[in-house]
């Protein structure tokens, strides 16, 4: 025959095809389809039975449901409920009734099923004239047409097989052949198979041969597809009444599936799918539905165990609306309504979404989108890259489910379960949508405050787990903690750990993000520590409300109080406690967290562990057993030894340099700490960078971290011993072990400042000390700031009362390398030792006085001893001689706490002095520690009022000129510093330790260039 060409003749030869092929899968289906109506219909009809009884029955008939008694009804009776029908339509809400607990919620909703379960096997579905129902009609009507199947249409079905099966497999070659426009984006190969495809379509149509067969198709598909008005349907079921009855009998007496082979309407025949027929019969059944057959109005609820066949698509799973004329709460049509009436071109399904609103309705899709979302139905609503629009459509179903039949449906709060599992199912696929996740979310916990108020004991063991947006307060979380809050039980930690998550006051800063699964830890071992069992919460007035805004504009919003649970969420003193612990462990993670943003890579390496929490740290790891092995094979059993500095380096990851950066250097120390060892040299308390030459030691008692003004002054009055030593040679080790003995109980350092005194006196011996650049530095100084710093060390030298030959001589030595006058050593001291204590202090003199008259009498008498009850007595461990002068005193002596401050105040201020006159080449680096102000210094008052964060003066001035700028070069920093007599490296710690106080961040960042943070300089400076 002849090629058509494509344009309008061959559209239109291909458009009675297609209604052909279309007219004949109806009639070949016929049977099924009906058969499937009429049981949908049945069972509409005896739910609606069911839902009439029910509501026609006393309350009290729900006794006889419950097995053994004991159902309580008189609060219900109270309440106003008369009838079982009353109590279906609150269901929901009946534990917000006075006197009705959860426990009656349960019996009466399981009282409520076995009387409806009851009803349902006693009822007889059977149209009555007298009394016609809603589905009567529809029901009439699809037994009339399965009559006329049975008595007519079945002769047909041979010619519509053999035309479908002849049009079928050429129609999609066909439709593209007949449009120019398609034609264009084929291949030549293609667009030869498409001509021949309509050149075969068109024989078919043209065929003399089939004329009859397409005229006996066309005749009972308008048979078929005729609707009569109600009164005709009535009339006929009275004339056929017991044959319809059979009919109606028969095709309700099985549940057996109906499913079988079926042509697609997209081309050829093909096989059910297999997980339909692989289904037992008495299982499933599956509602078949012919797109093209007239479907009654009436729509219903596709539970999740009903199969539901579309034509050529078998959508299992259930749970949307399926049918006509289902209207929202609005009085506009039910947007997630899938009506089969509706047409859809399954051959250009419309995939991706392009025709979508931003609120779909199925009724408005295009057949192309309508294709392609009842396509996404029946592959399992799985497919990541499904239009969002799709997700929403079918989510409304499941919105109309909840909110609206809930509340007059007693079958509808047994789909929650499904509900519930098939929203977080789709959560864990289509939750990349902001939008989605936001709705479904709030979803679930409704659905879940749902079953709760009506399952005893139904809240989760375990909080909800925290998602990125801690924005959005889960609604179980408050009902958790209100729950906690009625029955006195304590916050137990991983819900108190949700709930400082998602509370709005308290923000998560880096340190929970980066290193979440420390924070973790860390914020269980200081909430217990804390709070032991946790924190117990007072309920208030305020109750927890439970509010939900539904995605579907076709559902009012819903706003329900829920008395049971107090809404303690925001309460103040809990908020508080929540606050303080946040912010606690996060700055105990900050260096941690900071180094790991540096390093990615670096977790479980030796410079992590050092800035762990002693509780988090893994001491067990093979690189911190490497290190505590090392420094017990180099002490062995004593307790100092001196080793390379370049060993303890080599542990530090990803250095090759011969000495360690600061930063690095303190977590190393802070490390060694924790394993129970200390070195010296450590920056910390003043000393140089760690190089060649180091001593580690066993530390004893409570680790300090920096050095405090008397260990400062301690550690430089040993610096001049062992200068005054390397000068001419003439003190030895024994004045130096004195000077050591003497220090410690003159200035009071604690156990474990004695300890690494020690250490360090052992490093200064070993190490040696450069006089270089010290005359330099010490001429260069003031005469009175000279004569300061030497009448301290008489002060010092005399704090026991008791002075010795080898004090004398070594005091006299170190006037001379400051440039003072040793003969003066000896008034000095006179003078400190005869000095009563500061309570009976008379008023400094302003002139010479007389000590003793003169005498001709030889002068063979040791200086004298302070009265016991007037001097201060510190233990010495200092070795006398046999030769002393002076005899120990033999009564205990009593301290003079103010005399003590003084000393302490004055020790900070020559520690400041004598760091001027050290520096890293001469070994030794000493820290300024913040001025110690006591009841004794006459300045305090004055000096306080022009401090920042508690700083001294000379800190606080440093920190306000470094503010003027944003950052400082190293150099510039140095410069600075030193203008102020400050050391850099000490001042740095000072200032950040101030500001880690007041504002949690530290004031300083050294990155190479120093980096000024203006908000801690703010707090610090309130």
């Amino acid at each position: 025959m002849e090629d058509l060409a494509p344009g309008r003749e061959a559209r239109t030869l291909v458009g009675h095809a297609e209604n052909i092929r279309n007219a004949a899968y109806c009639l070949i289906h016929a049977e099924h389809s009906q058969i499937a109506q009429i049981r949908n219909l049945s069972e509409l009809a005896r739910r609606h039975l069911v839902e009439e009884q029910l509501h026609e029955s006393d309350v009290t008939r729900l006794r006889a449901s419950v097995r053994g008694g004991g159902l309580r009804l008189g609060p219900l009776q109270a309440a106003g409920f008369r009838t079982v029908g009353q109590l279906v339509q609150q269901r929901h809400q009946l534990a917000h009734y006075p006197g009705v607990g959860p426990a009656t919620v349960a019996q009466v909703s399981t009282a409520i099923d076995a009387l409806a379960r009851t009803i349902a096997t006693s009822v007889t579905i059977r149209p009555d004239a007298n009394r016609p129902r809603p589905y009567d009609a529809q029901l009439l009507l699809a037994l009339a047409r399965l009559s006329l199947v049975r008595r007519e249409i079945h002769a047909t079905v041979p010619a519509a097989r053999e035309l479908h099966d002849a049009i079928a497999g050429h129609l999609i070659g066909a439709r593209r052949a007949a449009s120019r426009w398609r034609s264009l984006w084929r291949s030549p190969r293609g667009r030869a198979a498409d001509r021949d495809a309509l050149s075969a379509v068109a024989d078919v149509m043209r065929s003399p041969r089939l004329d009859t067969a397409k005229m006996a198709v066309s005749g009972a598909f308008r048979k078929l597809s005729d609707e009569p008005v109600v009164d005709q349907l009535w009339a006929d079921y009275r004339r056929r009444s017991s044959e319809l009855l059979s009919l109606l009998a028969a095709a309700t007496g099985s549940a057996a599936p109906v499913a079988s082979a079926q042509p697609s309407l997209s081309g050829s025949a093909s096989e059910p799918p297999a997980s339909a027929a692989a289904q037992p019969s008495a299982a499933r059944a599956t509602t078949v539905v012919a797109g093209l057959l007239p479907v009654g109005p009436h729509a219903h609820w596709v539970p999740h165990d009903q199969p539901v066949q579309l034509g050529p698509l078998l959508i299992d799973g259930g749970l949307f609306y399926l049918g006509q004329g289902l209207e929202s709460v609005h009085g506009m049509v039910e947007p997630a309504l899938i009506d089969p009436s509706l047409r859809i071109d399954l051959k250009n399904p419309d995939h991706e979404g392009r025709g979508l609103d931003y609120w779909p309705a199925y009724e408005d899709l295009s057949p192309r989108a309508r294709a392609a979302y009842l396509s996404w139905l029946a592959d399992g609503r799985r497919s990541p890259q499904a239009p969002i629009g799709y997700v929403f459509l079918y989510f409304y179903g499941l919105e109309r489910r909840v909110l609206v039949d809930l509340s007059h449906d007693a079958n509808a709060f047994q789909d929650l379960p499904a509900i519930e599992a098939e929203v977080t199912r789709l959560l864990s696929v289509y939750g990349r949508s902001d939008s989605f996740r936001s709705y479904a979310s709030g979803f679930l916990d409704l659905i879940r405050a749902m079953r709760l108020g009506s399952t005893p004991g139904s809240l989760p063991k375990r909080p909800p787990a925290l998602s990125d947006d801690h924005w959005s307060v889960p609604l179980m979380l408050r009902l958790g903690l209100g729950s906690f809050a009625a029955s006195g039980t304590p916050v137990p930690t991983d819900w108190a750990r949700a709930w400082a998550w998602y509370h709005p006051s308290i923000y998560p800063r880096t340190p929970q993000t980066r290193c979440a699964e420390e924070f973790e830890k860390l914020f269980e071992l200081r909430y217990t520590q804390r709070f032991n069992e946790g924190i117990r919460l007072r309920p208030g007035k305020s109750r927890v409300r439970l509010s939900y805004h539904p995605a579907s504009a076709g559902i009012d919003s819903q706003d329900i109080p829920l008395r049971d649970f107090p809404d303690v969420f925001e309460q103040a003193a809990p908020t508080r406690m929540l606050t303080d612990l946040v912010d606690s462990v996060t700055g105990e993670l900050d260096a941690y967290s900071r180094w790991l943003g540096r390093n990615p890579q670096g977790r479980g390496s030796l410079a992590a562990m050092a800035l762990l929490p002693a509780e988090l740290a893994d001491n067990r790891s093979s690189t911190v057993a490497a290190l505590q092995q090392w420094a017990e094979t180099h002490l062995g059993g004593r307790r100092v030894a001196v080793v390379n500095g370049a060993e303890l380096i080599a542990f530090w990851p990803g250095t090759d340099q011969a000495r360690l950066p600061k930063a690095d250097f303190v977590a190393l120390a802070q490390l060694l700490s924790r394993l129970g060892f200390g070195i010296e040299p450590d920056i910390r308390f003043g000393g140089p960078a760690l190089a060649q030459t180091a001593v580690l030691f066993r530390d004893e008692g409570e680790t300090s971290r920096t050095a405090g003004p008397a260990y400062t002054a301690a550690a430089t009055l040993l610096l001049l011993a062992v200068a005054v030593s390397a000068a001419d040679g003439e003190v030895s080790v024994e004045e130096q072990e004195h000077l050591l003995s003497h220090l410690k109980h003159a200035l009071e350092l604690n156990r474990s400042e004695q300890v690494r005194l020690e250490a360090h006196l052992h490093w200064l011996i070993v190490s040696g000390v450069k006089l270089a650049g010290v005359k330099k530095r010490v001429e260069a100084l003031a005469p009175d700031r000279l004569v300061e710093i030497g009448d301290f060390l008489v002060t010092v030298a005399a704090a026991d009362g008791v002075i010795s030959p080898e004090e004398v001589a070594t005091l006299s030595k170190i006037y001379g390398l400051l440039g003072l006058d040793p003969a003066t050593v000896f008034g000095k001291l006179h003078h400190a030792a005869s000095r009563p204590p500061s309570a009976n202090r008379p008023t400094p003199a302003i002139g010479p006085v007389v000590v003793r008259p003169a005498s001709q009498a030889p002068i063979e008498y040791a200086i004298p001893v302070i009265p016991p009850s007037s001097s201060n007595q510190l233990a010495t461990a200092t070795r006398r001689p046999a030769s002393a002068s002076v005899p120990p005193p033999s009564d205990a002596f009593t301290l003079d706490s103010e005399a003590i401050a003084v000393k302490l105040h004055e020790t900070a201020t020559v520690s400041a002095l004598l760091s001027s006159i050290f520096t890293d080449d001469d070994v030794m680096v000493n820290t300024s520690p913040t001025t110690w102000v006591t009841s004794a210094d006459p300045n305090a008052s004055s000096e306080q009022a022009d401090r920042i964060a508690g700083l001294d003066s000379g800190h606080g001035a440093l920190l306000r000129d470094l503010a003027s700028k944003p950052s400082w070069t190293r150099a510039g920093f140095e410069d600075l510093a030193a203008r102020h007599g400050l050391m850099p490296d000490g001042a740095i710690d000072v200032l950040n330790e101030a500001a880690y106080e007041k504002a949690g961040e530290p004031v300083i960042e050294d990155d190479g260039d120093l980096q000024i943070n203006q908000y801690a300089f703010g707090e610090m400076s309130r």
